[in-house]
């Protein structure tokens, strides 16, 4: 599998293939291809001194490598590729530390709640999650209702554009907060309207529309992002923009963790366990918990 490092630990990293490597904490993506990629919290130990680094070297030198299959192996270029893959998960502190590079592009899944809709920054005022598309082409307008509006791309005038979002959340897990934009149809399925619809609520009263905005908020939702590095003024930012949101479907969430959980070391698959391996009800109320290496008794309340 292909690995990205940065910076001084670029620099430390061995640059011959005689030497075993220790991985941990590292970032994985999975976009036509698999890689790992190193963030701050992201550590690395050459040669480590345990029995896995002798294990792993007697592989080496049975030729074991040549049985190998890479992961890294690149497919087509964007769009919903053959190696996408929305099953991991990135926490958003981890998503926020990646590092890349001036136009490009990386994507993370994450897991996490929409914590505030249009929020502002600071000592900002409030900007319309929306702007006015000329009906042609779709680029933004210039104009008012009162004077019209006019497209440069395309020469288009008129008195009725296409309102489209460009919408700004906030969004939460137990790691970080992060800003993502959220566009015309990604944002109409958080807010439940149209752009169109939604102006013409707030023309008419700022506390429905404020209440559209506060009803999307808190929601737990699995979201796809693109990451993509921004320079200005010689600065590079990550822009993180939101491709997919879904409703957190707890079940399915609850599987992945849990192959998370079979994937570390000396943790396996365990089998059935049968209920009555487990827990028995005595008839004084009590349950006694059986299972191996667990002594307890927790008293049922009375109901």
């Amino acid at each position: 599998i292909e690995v990205t490092v940065w910076g001084a630990r670029a620099e430390a990293f061995p640059s011959t293939d005689d030497h075993i490597v220790a991985l941990k904490g590292m970032r994985v993506t999975e976009w036509n291809q698999k890689s790992l990629g190193f963030s701050q919290s992201s550590m690395f130990e050459v040669d480590p001194e345990i029995e896995a680094t002798a294990r792993l070297r007697k592989w080496l030198e049975s030729g074991g490598v040549s049985q190998t299959t890479s992961l890294s192996v690149a497919g087509g270029g964007g769009g919903s590729g053959g190696g996408r893959d929305d099953s991991s998960r990135t926490l958003l502190h981890d998503v926020k530390e990646m590092q890349v590079a001036p136009g490009k592009t990386e994507w993370a899944n994450s897991r996490c709640h929409v914590a505030r809709v249009n929020p502002t920054r600071g000592n900002e005022e409030p900007k319309a999650p929306w702007y006015a598309a000329c009906p042609k082409c779709s680029k933004k307008t210039f104009g008012d209702d009162s004077a019209g509006f006019s497209c440069e791309a395309c020469n288009w005038s008129g008195a009725e554009p296409n309102y489209r979002y460009i919408l700004q959340l906030a969004v939460v897990d137990a790691s970080d907060t992060a800003y993502v934009t959220a566009f015309n149809e990604q944002a109409a399925s958080i807010l439940g309207k149209s752009a169109a619809e939604l102006k013409a609520i707030k023309d008419q009263s700022d506390a429905e529309y404020e209440a559209v905005l506060s009803n999307a908020q808190w929601q737990s939702c699995s979201i796809r992002l693109r990451c993509k590095g921004d320079t200005y003024q010689d600065v590079t930012r990550l822009k993180l923009s939101l491709l997919k949101m879904e409703t957190v479907n707890f079940a399915s969430e609850a599987k992945l963790l849990l192959n998370e959980i079979y994937a570390y070391p000396g943790v396996e698959r365990g089998a059935e366990v049968k209920a009555e391996d487990t827990v028995a009800v005595k008839a004084d109320d009590e349950v006694d918990v059986k299972a191996e290496g667990v002594a307890t008794d927790v008293a049922m309340p009375d109901l």
